[in-house]
């Protein structure tokens, strides 16, 4: 079969520049000292881990990686949405919500491990298991110092928090990329480019409405966590305006 040449379409220059310069807004904040309590320290953690996402975005984006992309996209939405609901809660429930943040992250990574060990496939784990632990123990003993009730653990959280937050359209695009990251028919049936009579998943992509509908998916996320951010960290908010064609079209 002969090949099939395509023209490629170059990303969209204007787009990868205003992104560029959300970015540098976004980290520039997150770059700041803070001594903080142990409460807004793991809140901002997640604000400095949002950052990375999104640069990881826009470099993929910018090397029309459009399915790589949207794996860093949906964890991005995620935390966005964690940290605008934190941003809208009274100081307790704050409190009690990153607690039940740490725990649950604490426990995530220790059944990895348990995983490992339970497979046979080490027997050197137990300094892990310890570590485990100890963190509980010690997020135990915090909040026993501080008088805080964890919130409870709470089912399919991403998309109550997206209702909640009346981001209904949004909630749809993260279910979306997560069929299209898998590359499954309805990536395929999406992808119209053809390289020598096989869709390219997971491959560069010439479809410039791919490149373009997730980095604006992205920049509406991590523009929610920077004014979340602002709120939780008592910073002042820069202007929004140059970046409101992200919300443009979605």
């Amino acid at each position: 079969m002969p090949k099939i040449v395509q023209q490629v379409a170059p990303v969209p220059k204007e787009d990868i520049l205003k992104a560029q310069k959300l970015r540098a807004l976004v980290k520039g904040m997150a770059g700041q000292e803070l001594t903080v309590p142990r409460y807004l320290d793991r809140i901002f953690r997640m604000y400095w881990r949002g950052t990375g996402l999104y640069s990881g975005c826009i470099r993929l984006i910018a090397n029309r990686h459009g399915e790589e992309s949207m794996f860093l996209a949906r964890a991005l939405f995620e935390e966005s949405l964690l940290l605008a609901e934190l941003a809208g809660l009274p100081l307790p429930e704050r409190k009690a919500l990153a607690v039940r943040i740490d725990l649950d992250s604490n426990d995530r990574t220790e059944r990895v491990f348990q995983l490992h060990r339970d497979l046979g496939l080490s027997k050197k784990d137990r300094d892990f298991e310890a570590g485990f632990a100890k963190r509980r123990n010690a997020l135990t003993a915090y909040c026993r110092t501080e008088q805080i009730e964890p919130a409870q653990p709470e089912k399919d959280p991403t998309k109550k928090r997206a209702l909640r937050l009346d981001l209904k359209e949004e909630y749809w695009l993260y279910e979306f990329c997560h069929q299209m990251v898998h590359g499954n028919d309805l990536a395929l049936e999406l992808r119209s480019t053809k390289i020598d009579g096989k869709n390219g998943i997971m491959d560069t992509t010439q479809e410039v409405e791919i490149i373009q509908a997730c980095l604006a998916f992205a920049s509406r996320s991590v523009i929610r966590q920077y004014i979340a951010g602002c709120a939780l960290f008592g910073w002042t908010q820069a202007p929004m305006d140059e970046f409101e064609a992200f919300f443009r079209d979605k």
